[in-house]
């Protein structure tokens, strides 16, 4: 089972304390604000990034939940998800984004192309259809950040 983490007060790691960050597209575009992480307990690990986009005033928007594996850090505030904007607007929306199913778990990352997180690393799943954008790379942001910091980078 899955928990909000920010709403929950979670210890996360630092790479991941990005309450209130902006997310970022592929292009630089800002898409929404971070609105909360999807924290797996037991492994210890985030699961989702969770935004919204689309609403306007008091009206609520269409809640995503985007892996984990597609965001980087982009700066002061700031996290890049690899897709752009267009992607992240047609996406699979689950039903109660707190509580996802795993049919609804499994429509997003077919979506995204990217492993789930149930699945051993490298068991890739590749689109059918023609002229649909490559497979995006699997990012770990602590890898990243780990990463980065051997290389004296910040």
């Amino acid at each position: 089972m899955m928990i909000r983490a920010f709403k929950s007060d979670t210890n996360l790691p630092f790479e991941w304390r990005i309450r209130r960050f902006d997310v970022i597209d592929s292009t630089g575009k800002t898409v929404a604000p971070v609105l909360d992480l999807l924290y797996d307990p037991e492994a210890r690990d985030v699961r989702y990034v969770m935004v919204e986009i689309g609403g306007l005033l008091r009206i609520s928007g269409k809640r995503l939940l985007i892996p984990a594996s597609l965001f980087i850090r982009a700066g002061s505030g700031q996290v890049q998800v690899l897709v752009s904007q267009e992607m992240l607007a047609s996406s699979p929306a689950p039903e109660d984004a707190e509580n996802p199913t795993r049919s609804e778990e499994e429509a997003v990352f077919s979506y995204f192309e990217t492993t789930p997180y149930w699945e051993p690393q490298g068991l890739l799943k590749k689109r059918k259809k023609e002229g649909e954008p490559a497979k995006l790379p699997d990012v770990n942001i602590g890898k990243l950040e780990m990463e980065n910091d051997d290389k004296g980078i910040s």
